[in-house]
């Protein structure tokens, strides 16, 4: 699902597919009630509220026409909310075989796919700064990985959504770029509702 909305990506307005892909958090608390057995309470689902009302707010996606490549994101969603579920299902695995599973997977359905399209070779120039995505990229894997193992998802499903406003905030200060009013708006609510989620961590942990 990944690779398909890493393709989606380039043929969908970015806010419809940001829109769909964001769904995840949603999906993830559901898989907490139905198959983790967790108890969902009514403050988080309205603290998921607040997140995903953020999240539009945010990125204000204009939805001016549906094509078979909204499954894409979608799928990559649920992709992102089962993983997610796993990890919280099978805490005794340590994080870092996670991350293993999860690189492992990617790089060799990354080159099984490279070959079988015949696609040609990436541009040496574009490489440089590949090993500073997969740094960040393990680290930010291990963090979360972390965390599902030790919080239950639920209650950090609304936190999904800090990554808008985080994106905004890279984006100021390392490319000048000025946020949106709707972005401090939509930050808030999803702020909010990521702390208003964790008031009950101590009883969930």
């Amino acid at each position: 699902p990944f690779l398909i909305g890493v393709y989606a990506i380039r043929h969908l307005p970015l806010g419809q597919f940001m829109s769909l892909l964001n769904l995840s958090p949603i999906i993830l608390t559901f898989f907490a009630l139905t198959w983790l057995k967790e108890t969902v309470s009514r403050k988080q689902w309205i603290s998921l509220l607040f997140g995903f009302t953020g999240m539009l707010i945010c990125i204000r996606p204009q939805f001016n026409f549906i094509s078979l490549l909204a499954l894409a994101p979608l799928l990559d969603a649920i992709s992102i909310a089962f993983g997610n579920a796993l990890i919280r299902r099978f805490p005794e695995e340590p994080t870092m075989n996670w991350v293993f599973y999860q690189e492992a997977l990617g790089f060799l359905s990354g080159i099984i796919l490279w070959m079988f399209l015949d696609l040609p070779f990436a541009n040496l120039e574009d490489l440089k700064a590949i090993p500073i995505f997969v740094v960040v990229d393990i680290l930010a894997m291990a963090m979360n990985y972390h965390a599902f193992r030790k919080v239950h998802a639920a209650t950090l499903s609304p936190w999904f959504y800090v990554q808008i406003p985080a994106a905004a905030l890279i984006g100021f200060v390392m490319f000048d770029e000025i946020p949106h009013w709707t972005v401090f708006t939509g930050g808030f609510l999803i702020i909010f509702g990521g702390l208003l989620s964790s008031l009950r961590l101590k009883k969930e942990i």
